[in-house]
């Protein structure tokens, strides 16, 4: 799939409520475009306002990170890639709160949702699934990047952008 097109279609899943149990909340609802991709807040609500108990981090510049830190079924720690992660708040239950089955229902009723993703994913089988889900969010996220700033280039790897004291105050 073209990737800029394949962007194009998680932004849309981005901003649509179609992802959460509610079908209030999107992923932009915590993710603020205009706050870097976060909400400011001290602690984020999520689905039905249930406290989160924890902050929404932002996403720029996460779309590059090889592996998040996640848990299996049964609690153990594992390496989620980028396309896992973007799922996972859609069926935490202190997140979006959905299941996977019933998002996909709504999806495939969603004219917009259904015309976006047979155009980015042409070959043959379902063309929303968990997995279309993820690598349309993750291509979104890889967008997301951090301003022209010496900060953002370190980030980026630009060792020499930041001066010694401002590297040391990191």
């Amino acid at each position: 799939a073209d990737p800029e097109k394949l962007a194009q279609r998680g932004e849309y899943l981005f901003t649509t409520p179609t992802l959460s149990r509610n079908g209030k909340s999107s992923c932009a609802t915590c993710h603020v475009p205009d706050r870097q991709f976060a909400d400011g807040q001290r602690h984020s609500n999520g689905v039905f306002e249930a406290p989160g108990g924890a902050n929404t981090p932002s996403l720029v510049a996460l779309g590059h990170i090889a592996a998040f830190p996640g848990r299996d079924a049964e609690g153990n720690t594992e390496a989620l890639t980028l396309e896992e992660r973007c799922v996972a708040p859609i069926v935490n239950p202190l997140e979006m709160g959905s299941k996977i089955g019933p998002v996909l229902v709504r999806l495939e009723e969603d004219e917009v949702a259904r015309w976006k993703f047979g155009a980015s994913f042409p070959e043959n089988g379902p063309v929303i699934t968990e997995e279309t889900i993820g690598r349309a969010l993750a291509a979104y996220w890889r967008t997301l990047e951090l301003e022209k700033t010496p900060y953002g280039q370190y980030l980026r790897g630009e060792t020499r952008a930041l001066t010694y004291q401002q590297e040391e105050g990191l």
